[in-house]
């Protein structure tokens, strides 16, 4: 099985040899997956329905059956803002503070449908109906599907009853291989069925776009131990002539942000700070600006 799931939740699945799920069968009703190059799903068969999923870049734009097109996306800077379907109107998606679709709502604003969930994105309650799989986290343009009762997140598959992958982490990062975002899904989400991220920060340095990284993050819970993070990630971006002084503001601005002298302290390789669970403190360099 190497390391995937083969059943339970009332699965059964079905996995190829780049641990990509091929086929789950599940409530009587069989899907199959067909996958690109790059590990992204563009093709669901489910009983005698084949999808075919158009992307751009990473999010799926269109849907079609054979040469039809069922659906239409539109997205935004938040991710997809809208499913069109062939014969109607667009339904808006409204979001909560996670990227969840927590209602649809109609051109002028009249709510279609609305859905609560709990913390790893099993739905709740519900009212009215819409077609649209974007649920959990959907802005993120993850899928959840009744057909298999999975959270479709690119690399990887979630089921949001246990709260953990129905495969291993591809990185192998950390003890737990199927943990969901460190057990931390209130503040937490996952991107690409790879990452575990908190609140998405970014910073710019001299052109440069840089985003906080909790797999490169490393781990101290020393002074000596946290200057030698501080001053590898100033090299790697260009900050070489760091002084003592402002080694020691670095690190004192970190510690008080309510981390004790035994606490350890994580930097990531763009000098983004973290906490053990998993929060994102901030960029370090901000506080020499």
């Amino acid at each position: 099985a190497n390391g995937n799931t083969l059943t339970g939740g009332g699965r059964s699945n079905t996995w190829d040899l780049s641990n990509r799920l091929t086929q789950c069968v599940y409530g009587g009703t069989t899907s199959t997956f067909t996958y690109r190059a790059d590990g992204l799903r563009t093709r669901m068969t489910v009983g005698t329905t084949t999808t075919d999923y158009i992307l751009d870049s990473s999010n799926v734009i269109q849907e079609k059956v054979g040469t039809t097109v069922t659906a239409r996306y539109m997205s935004g800077n938040r991710g997809p803002e809208y499913r069109r379907g062939i014969s109607t109107p667009p339904e808006w998606y409204v979001f909560d503070g996670l990227g969840s679709v927590v209602a649809t709502v109609s051109d002028n604003g009249v709510v279609q449908s609305t859905k609560q969930y709990d913390g790893y994105g099993a739905v709740r309650a519900s009212s009215g109906g819409t077609p649209s799989k974007h649920k959990y986290v959907g802005n993120l343009g993850h899928t959840s599907e009744d057909e298999t009762g999975l959270i479709y997140m690119r690399a990887r598959y979630m089921d949001p009853v246990t709260g953990r992958f129905e495969s291993e982490d591809p990185a192998k990062d950390g003890v737990n291989w199927y943990i969901y975002v460190r057990a931390n899904p209130i503040c937490n989400r996952d991107e690409n069925g790879k990452e575990s991220m908190g609140e998405t920060m970014t910073a710019t340095f001299e052109g440069q776009r840089l985003q906080a990284n909790w797999r490169s993050v490393q781990f101290s819970a020393t002074n000596q131990g946290i200057r030698k993070l501080i001053k590898s990630v100033a090299r790697r971006i260009g900050y070489d002539e760091l002084n003592d002084h402002q080694i020691h503001t670095l690190i004192h601005e970190i510690k008080s942000m309510g981390m004790g002298p035994a606490d350890n302290i994580g930097i990531d390789r763009y000098g983004f700070a973290w906490t053990e669970g998993g929060e994102c403190i901030g960029w370090i360099f901000d506080w020499l600006l």
